[in-house]
């Protein structure tokens, strides 16, 4: 038989499919508790096996007593009814009316006795409890704890708070015991889930922020909301006018929206218009070469100065043309002083246009390598704890190994030893039926010889 598989229903939606059932648990008062089973993290269920000792559990920054108390308090269970567990003895012929015939001897069964003995309604209750209380993966057969648990729902009551802590002490137990069966020895995911977040309930906490403070998952960045385009927001409508029920006819709403776009045009069209009028407006020539052809090349530089007193001569005498072709050169200052306003405006338009995000502050940026520093630790612990369930193995595997070569080694010897009483006997059994009498001992000799040659010694006893 192939290992158990510890697969547990993610939420309680798994019980709409069984109505019948859950009137059935709704008597008994189990339902509240099966309801609340929301999901789960395995992590956090391997940090409570590790620490779990019978009664404290520690779970990062998170320390609580477990007991039967507690988990009736977290779960909404009654401690009323029998204190019972696996390891006690059963012995109750009741159940058996659960059955598709009650006289069955289900004593030939050695492995179990399948589900297919049971009526339809108490396989699915069965199938139930296999799911949620005692996380089990075969559900083609049922054990003696299975026949307990179904006798509530027959009227003998069962303490399913102490049940429930003592399959805890049990699994963790196991889990500390057999490191490299983890995946078959870890279950009650889901409880304990509830246990943490009731301990959370009571100091305000939330699950969520449990496990980013402890690093058991990393803090989700929200996505900003995508802004609209310019296409987007044309066409946009209010949300009070979208948020009101339209209850006029087809032609009354085409009408609107068609009077809607024009007006919609309209005033985009005006604003394409002044665009252009600035554009058009902006797009002169600069200051310095609009000066081009109406300032002379003067003698004396002084600042915003033009000096005119060397040529007497009018400018109406000069012809258009003539006056074009001979275009002086503006003064190198006031040059200056064009390029540097220039400048300014340009960066004081680019400035308006962007806005560039604030700097980080010193905080933030420790923030930032502090996060990233947890992180990389907790990884790193990760990292650390499966290198020692492997090194955990392969010193189990070692020793192991080691007791195989010497217990060979030990049945080695015996097979040597064997093996010489063996060829002894051969040679007695030679020289008997080559002589017709039993071999002598031969004390006398001195030295040990090697190898023996029957036929030798025999003539020797026969001379």
């Amino acid at each position: 038989m192939g290992f158990i598989v510890r697969i547990e229903p993610i939420g309680s939606k798994y019980l709409e499919g069984y109505p019948q059932c859950k009137e059935m648990l709704q008597q008994i008062g189990w339902l509240q508790f099966l309801e609340k089973f929301n999901g789960c993290h395995k992590e956090v269920t391997k940090s409570f096996a590790r620490s779990f000792q019978g009664t404290e559990v520690e779970i990062g920054d998170v320390k609580f007593t477990v007991n039967e108390a507690f988990i009736a308090e977290a779960t909404g269970l009654s401690r009323a009814g029998e204190r019972w567990f696996k390891n006690r003895e059963f012995h109750n012929d009741s159940w058996k009316q659960i059955l598709k015939s009650p006289n069955m001897d289900v004593s030939v069964f050695k492995k179990g006795i399948p589900s297919t003995v049971l009526k339809s309604k108490w396989r699915n209750i069965l199938l139930l409890l296999q799911k949620f209380v005692t996380c089990e993966g075969r559900y083609g057969t049922f054990y003696v704890y299975h026949m307990r648990l179904m006798l509530h729902f027959l009227g003998e009551d069962l303490n399913l708070p102490y049940f429930l802590y003592q399959s805890l002490k049990k699994m963790a137990s196991c889990v500390q015991r057999r490191v490299q069966f983890l995946e078959t020895t870890l279950y009650h995911h889901g409880l304990v889930k509830i246990l943490i977040e009731y301990h959370l309930s009571k100091s305000n906490d939330t699950w969520d922020d449990f496990l980013i403070r402890n690093h058991f998952e990393e803090a989700k960045e929200l996505s900003p909301e995508p802004q609209a385009t310019k296409r987007s927001r044309r066409w946009r409508t209010p949300t009070g006018k979208i948020d009101k029920p339209v209850q006029e006819s087809s032609e009354e709403v085409i009408l609107e929206k068609l009077t809607r776009i024009k007006s919609q045009l309209k005033v985009e069209k005006e604003i394409k218009e002044s665009v252009m009028k600035k554009r058009e407006g902006s797009s002169q020539l600069r200051r310095s070469h609009r000066l081009k052809g109406k300032l002379k090349k003067t003698s004396i530089k002084q600042t915003g100065v033009i000096n005119i007193g060397d040529e007497e001569t009018s400018m109406e005498e000069y012809d258009d043309e003539d006056f074009y072709e001979g275009t002086p050169e503006i003064d190198p200052a006031q040059q200056e002083i064009y390029d540097y306003v220039e400048t300014l405006e340009r960066t004081a338009s680019i400035r308006e246009e962007r806005t560039p995000s604030p700097p980080l502050t010193e905080i933030d940026i420790l923030r930032r390598d502090r996060y990233e520093l947890e992180v990389l630790n907790r990884h790193i612990r990760n990292e650390n704890e499966i290198l020692k369930d492997q090194i955990k193995l392969k010193t189990d595997m070692n020793s192991t190994l080691s007791l195989h070569i010497d217990k060979v080694e030990r049945i080695n010897e015996k097979m040597k030893t064997r093996n010489r009483k063996l060829i002894r006997a051969l040679t007695n059994l030679r020289f008997r039926l080559v002589i017709g009498k039993p071999r002598r001992p031969l004390a006398c000799r001195q030295r040990r010889r090697r190898g023996l040659d029957v036929l030798a010694e025999a003539s020797e006893f026969i001379g």
